[in-house]
């Protein structure tokens, strides 16, 4: 699989966790009865996959080829891009924050984890679909021009980094189950 792929995949599997995550909020939302223990699991998803390693993909493998092809790095996409990823961590945070208050599942409280949760969301879904409608296709194009094999060579030293004893591919499964517990009528 090349990086833009990859990418695209890595985008597929956070969009399926943000719609199990919506259906978990609305829940949370509705006061119904959920597992709270999965909150962490949303939450261990997100920082763990989409920042610390997908995010990670795109800063130290993606982000440097297109400058080797003639992007700029502190203007321009992917100023935006790494802007974008600054402002997630915030929401991480956030949610991090209302997930371990552990005044979270009062009922006055509630609010607050929804509140983090649907920005989170929100954010995520128009990142991704920006990133897929306008970086990676431009991306396709751009790394046309550079070898292979150098673009190769990044993604799997940045694999064999990243795979971290098998977290990695944890983190996947993580993210199927959330997906096939909270979204069955897709399953």
């Amino acid at each position: 699989m090349d990086l833009v792929d990859s990418l695209l995949d890595e985008h597929r599997l956070i969009n399926n966790v943000a719609e199990a995550f919506e259906v978990y909020v609305d829940s949370v939302d509705l006061r119904n009865k959920v597992e709270q223990h999965d909150l962490f699991r949303f939450v261990t998803f997100f920082s763990d996959f989409a920042d610390d390693i997908h995010h990670a993909k795109e800063e130290s493998v993606l982000f440097p080829a297109l400058e080797r092809n003639g992007f700029a790095a502190k203007v321009g996409p992917l100023a935006i891009i790494r802007k974008q990823h600054s402002r997630e961590r915030l929401l991480y945070a956030g949610l991090k924050r209302a997930a371990t208050d552990r005044h979270a599942w009062i009922d006055v409280h509630i609010g607050e984890l929804v509140r983090s949760a649907r920005a989170l969301i929100e954010f995520e879904r128009a990142h991704v679909e920006e990133e897929n409608s306008r970086l990676l296709p431009a991306a396709r194009v751009e790394l046309a021009n550079e070898d292979p094999s150098v673009v190769a060579k990044s993604l799997k030293r940045f694999e064999r980094i990243h795979s971290l004893g098998g977290y990695a591919d944890y983190l996947r499964r993580l993210a199927d189950e959330l997906f096939a517990t909270y979204v069955p009528e897709a399953a």
